[in-house]
């Protein structure tokens, strides 16, 4: 490479690298502030008409969360909040394998969140945690969210009331799970193909493939011409349920096949048809 490319391509890093820590330190100031805050709130609450020596209300989980999850600047809220837009009337959402991702709950004003981690109960039980949702909620209503200690293939809904819309993130084949049936028909499910969940839903017959986030507009997009192109193979064949279990058990290169999209990165949207 020439010289002066290199210098540039250098420049250009270093500059890249700057603007990353400068993000991570303006978001890390902002959660400390907003943990100040909370505290203070907390304690004004707490001493109101008890005395000043009230024990200090702990921030404690509100801080690992905010650290985690990166407060408001979560990557996940604008595709929380573009799906909303998307679909219109969302009026329960349920939220399997959630670990302590409160933040959908921003957007979403009835979440029920379900995770066998016993560990998680105590941030969907912090008032602090609940206080700085009601602070920053991106909707009029009242908050309405509870935590299922349970596996979510084992779940079952309060009069087994479907759901309009189900949250897989992280948490392995969801799609696979009884808890699936509790999505309505004509309901949404939003789903990343970190675990190779997406895939595996879109070899389902009783989903059909809405929409894939776009992460530079910040939208949902639902051309088909740009859907078409994820879950095929460079054979131009769409994947296979035995394609997504090699998926799950064998690194990229030691597949029999390959994608023409790699679609680890994003999140899809897929509407149950029956």
């Amino acid at each position: 490479m020439h010289g002066s490319m290199r210098c540039l391509c250098k420049y250009k890093n270093l500059k890249m690298g700057r603007r990353k820590i400068e993000k991570q330190t303006s978001v890390k100031k902002s959660n400390r502030k907003t943990i100040v805050n909370m505290t203070k709130k907390a304690e004004k609450r707490s001493t109101r008409g008890n005395g000043a020596n009230k024990k200090k209300p702990s921030v404690k989980h509100l801080s690992h969360f905010l650290r985690i999850y990166k407060g408001l600047e979560d990557w996940h809220i604008p595709i929380f909040a573009a799906v909303k837009q998307f679909c219109g009337n969302i009026a329960t959402v349920m939220y399997p394998g959630c670990d302590k991702h409160l933040t959908a709950s921003l957007i979403f004003d009835n979440v029920t969140y379900i995770d066998l981690n016993s560990k998680m109960l105590p941030f969907f039980s912090d008032p602090a945690i609940h206080s700085w949702i009601e602070e920053n909620k991106q909707y009029t209503g009242p908050t309405i969210y509870n935590f299922e200690n349970t596996n979510f293939d084992r779940f079952v809904p309060v009069n087994n009331k479907p759901y309009d819309l189900v949250i897989s993130a992280s948490a392995g084949l969801v799609s696979n799970s009884a808890c699936m049936k509790y999505l309505k028909n004509g309901g949404h499910f939003l789903v990343s193909d970190a675990h190779f969940d997406a895939r595996n839903a879109y070899t389902k017959k009783h989903f059909s493939l809405v929409a894939v986030y776009d992460s530079e507009s910040g939208q949902l997009i639902s051309e088909k011409k740009c859907l078409d192109d994820y879950f095929l193979t460079t054979e131009k064949k769409k994947i296979t349920k035995v394609q997504v279990e090699e998926s799950v058990s064998k690194p990229k290169n030691k597949r029999s096949f390959k994608l023409i999209k790699e679609p680890s990165a994003c999140f899809f949207l897929f509407k149950k048809i029956k």
